[in-house]
């Protein structure tokens, strides 16, 4: 290879070079050896931390027969009871921190809602942003794509898009989808205390970098990326009642942070 195709080469590995949770609860039958096999054929250098968060299924050996099966890729972590997604996230974020040295480290649902082979979308916007320090999945229908959701789900999440946007007076089109990258050392505070929250700890991730950083250095450093693929999987454990739990935690978040709800970024 030429000098510019392996600096190209070792670029691309750099930022194939992800820890990245997965918080399972009861998804013995959403995961799969493929999901392994899958995430490696995008991320080759990158490493698949599935973290047990109580489940009751039999999930608990699945996850430990794919660890078998790939030793040195996937981890296997477990929770003896049901903490949610935020504490099983965090308990991930913390273990790949202190047991590795991965470039980036992240979070993906494990019903594969968004699919592995959304990954080169992420490491695209990467390349071109070094200035960038968190990249989120977003939601976007718009032509040429195939985002799958449920019309009651999508105009739900507009209006709790809508409110989180304005708590964080930031022009935000999609907190809660369950695709997430972030720089390691930019991680690492962010996840060091347990979250307030338990299904928005996403709102509240932001909130915590935009309290530690500034509203223009989150504006330069958060990216979110329209995905060109995603469905919405039936079993899904976000329930139209959450958004109204969420609007209260919304509140909670607000004054923990010291924000204020900004009426210009509506969207």
């Amino acid at each position: 290879m030429d000098r510019k195709t392996t600096n190209a080469y070792y670029t691309f590995m750099c930022m194939t070079d992800i820890w990245l949770v997965m918080p399972c609860f009861n998804e013995r039958n959403r995961l799969s050896r493929e999901s392994v096999d899958q995430f490696l054929a995008y991320a080759p250098d990158g490493h698949l931390c599935l973290v047990d968060d109580g489940s009751r299924d039999g999930t608990h050996e699945l996850l430990l027969d794919l660890q078998r099966r790939s030793p040195d890729t996937v981890t296997v972590l477990r929770h003896t009871s049901n903490k949610g997604k935020a504490e099983a996230v965090r308990t991930g974020i913390l273990h790949g921190a202190s047991k590795s040295d991965h470039a980036y480290v992240g979070y993906w649902d494990a019903d594969l809602a968004t699919p592995f082979s959304q990954l080169p979308l992420f490491f695209a916007e990467m390349g071109k942003t070094p200035c960038g320090e968190i990249f989120m999945g977003c939601r976007h229908q718009r032509l040429g794509t195939a985002i799958e959701r449920k019309w009651t789900r999508h105009y739900s999440g507009r209006v709790f898009a809508t409110a989180a946007s304005q708590v964080l007076g930031l022009p935000v089109y999609d907190t809660q989808c369950g695709a997430k990258l972030l720089l390691r050392e930019t991680a690492v505070p962010l996840f060091q205390e347990p979250f307030l929250t338990t299904w928005v700890f996403d709102v509240e991730l932001l909130a915590r970098f935009l309290a530690a950083k500034g509203r223009q250095k989150a504006l330069d450093a958060i990216r979110e990326i329209p995905l060109e693929r995603w469905t919405d999987i039936a079993g899904s454990k976000v329930s139209l009642k959450a958004y109204f739990t969420g609007a209260r935690d919304l509140i909670n978040i607000a004054r923990e942070y010291g924000f204020r709800p900004d009426p210009r970024h509506t969207h």
